[in-house]
């Protein structure tokens, strides 16, 4: 192999390389690294948007892996040494790296970062109240399943508060929402059903079993997209409902008039058709899932968001970005960790979305509406290779 100079700007490898030295070590990367400093700021930023990516693919697997301490404290890809200021050689994780921090986003207009998050365990049929907050004072505050940078494992969290049509970014302090347990006690939810609201999505047979369960159809997919060594499994979500009431007290703030109001939320299915590679990596993720309806009795929507959107538990900066959005009843907002993957808006055979990561390979996705259906693709390919499969899919 030839070797690279620091001395030879010509030498300097590309992202695709840096990224393949993330997982397959290379001699003669590792040396031009230690004297190209530039060279070192791209790995970083390579493996920092590719940790924050590749936490969707593994929410597929699980809705409790974004609460799993490997998931959100343990990196995959180390921090910078002191003695190189670059990753150390350990191979990038396919679920969830947690990596060192970069700089720089070339195709990103804001980025994010993920934060810890408390254990979020909670009795089967109910779930606690705080879990709900966020996403009733946002009008929506739920992720599209299966397809979004928190996936199906934020549907555990968020609820919805209308019919989404369009999707938006926010981005989130994860660590400030710890402190949301003053307002455990301001509602009781109910769940019923079998889908998001209580557990993952479930790996089933062909795209007609998908169908049956989640009522929508897996994703069909592009031609040529499967090599002859990949397996394509389907996953689907069951719809699931919720009756969150709320509960005024003499201390936990919430008005007489809307004590006992009631919002009633149907969180619908959702489908995937996942492509693993060979080696065992998720390779091509499409999934869809239906739009997210919600009606209020007992008071007016807008009288409940405005309430919790004053409540001072909430983060002063996720108010002040749920309370900018002007549409809120259409509108989806899509949690971001402040501080990590860089996101842009795109459009997708016409319709407006986000695409989130970078051209290097290591991990990016896509949402969109379309056709009353929310859409998403991920995978671990370059960010342009996956909106060109949306445009076919």
């Amino acid at each position: 192999m030839t070797e690279l100079t620091h001395t030879d700007p010509l030498g300097c490898p590309g992202s695709g390389r840096l990224r393949t030295h993330l997982d397959h070590p290379d001699g003669a990367v590792e040396a031009h690294l230690d004297g190209c400093e530039e060279c070192r700021d791209t790995i970083l930023t390579i493996a920092d948007d590719a940790g924050t990516v590749r936490r969707l693919l593994a929410v597929l697997d699980s809705p409790a892996v974004l609460d799993s301490p490997a998931v959100l404290d343990s990196p995959a890809v180390d921090a910078p040494t002191a003695a190189s200021g670059r990753p150390s050689r350990a191979p990038v994780d396919a679920i969830g790296a947690s990596v060192a921090p970069g700089r720089g986003r070339p195709r990103s207009r804001r980025s994010s970062r993920p934060g810890s998050r408390a254990d979020t365990g909670r009795p089967a049929g109910r779930t606690r109240p705080r879990r709900v907050v966020l996403a009733v004072a946002g009008g929506l505050l739920t992720v599209a399943i299966a397809v979004t940078p928190f996936g199906s494992g934020a549907l555990a969290q968020f609820l919805d508060t209308f019919r989404s049509e369009r999707v938006q970014v926010i981005e989130v302090d994860v660590a400030a929402l710890q402190d949301l347990d003053a307002l455990d006690d301001i509602a009781t939810v109910e769940l019923t059903g079998d889908g998001a609201l209580h557990d993952g999505p479930t790996e089933v047979a062909d795209a007609a079993a998908a169908l049956a369960i989640a009522g929508v159809a897996a994703p069909d997919l592009p031609a040529g997209v499967a090599g002859p060594d990949a397996t394509v499994t389907h996953l689907a979500i069951a719809p699931s409902h919720a009756v969150v009431t709320l509960r005024a007290t003499a201390d936990n703030g919430v008005p007489s008039d809307l004590d006992g109001a009631v919002l009633d939320v149907t969180v619908p299915g959702g489908a995937a058709t996942v492509v693993t590679a060979a080696s065992g990596m998720p390779d091509v993720i499409l999934g869809v899932a239906g739009a997210i309806e919600a009606t209020a009795a007992g008071a007016q929507l807008a009288d409940i968001r405005d309430f919790l959107l004053s409540r001072e538990e909430l983060p002063e900066s996720l108010r002040t970005q749920l309370a900018g959005i002007e549409d809120w009843q259409t509108t989806l907002p899509l949690p971001v960790p402040a501080g990590g993957v860089g996101w842009e808006e795109v459009t997708v055979d016409g319709n407006a979305g986000l695409a989130f990561g970078d051209d290097s390979g290591l991990g990016a996705a896509i949402v969109w509406q379309a056709d009353g259906l929310i859409h998403g693709i991920a995978g671990t390919r370059p960010l342009d290779e996956l909106q060109a499969l949306a445009e076919q899919a």
